[in-house]
């Protein structure tokens, strides 16, 4: 961006204009400065290339989540938002999780977060997450678990058999672990 040195207020008048020249090949952010009787200040250009910006990547903050749990999401653009900002439109495949319609990246920044609440499922569910803005698209898989799934090794055993159960968690057990109790109907048929 190219600004003249100085300007002059003429006699009597409390403002005067000027012009900006920006760049046919550049893009970002520059900050015009204006001083005047050792007080300056300051505002915030954003230099859009021709075609403006673009929607670069959807990340999002896990992978794998159990049902009920949420993640977050982060969209972001290949340059700043332009003046009111840049409305990314979210989707989900399946209804397992439920992003925010839209998320809009504010004036003068490259990317916003947002967060995606999962639903319980009872069995695992792959979603796919779509950003879309300005005709372009990005995607990002999750993968919804059950908080848990519990099985047995047999349906059925002999008196005095061993049967081995299993406990399959939907994210990763925390630092201390966790705790799942188990009981049974018939403690006289097993223990």
């Amino acid at each position: 961006v190219q600004a003249p040195a100085s300007l002059t207020v003429p006699a009597g008048q409390v403002s005067a204009d000027f012009t900006l020249q920006t760049n046919a090949l550049g893009s970002g952010p520059a900050t015009i400065t204006a001083i005047a009787n050792s007080v300056s200040r300051s505002a915030l250009l954003i230099v859009n290339s021709t075609t403006g910006p673009s929607l670069s990547a959807l990340t999002l903050s896990a992978s794998s989540v159990a049902g009920g749990t949420s993640v977050t999401g982060t969209v972001k653009l290949s340059g700043a938002a332009t003046s009111g900002g840049a409305a990314v439109q979210l989707s989900a495949d399946a209804d397992a999780a439920q992003p925010p319609a839209t998320v809009t990246i504010p004036f003068g920044q490259s990317s916003a977060t947002f967060t995606i609440p999962t639903i319980a499922v009872t069995s695992a569910q792959a979603v796919t997450i779509t950003a879309t803005y300005a005709g372009s698209a990005q995607s990002a898989a999750l993968k919804v678990n059950p908080v848990f799934t519990f099985t047995l090794s047999a349906q059925s055993a002999t008196s005095g058999a061993t049967v081995t159960g299993t406990v399959t968690l939907g994210s990763p057990a925390p630092a201390q672990g966790a705790m799942v109790s188990l009981a049974t109907s018939d403690t006289l048929a097993a223990q």
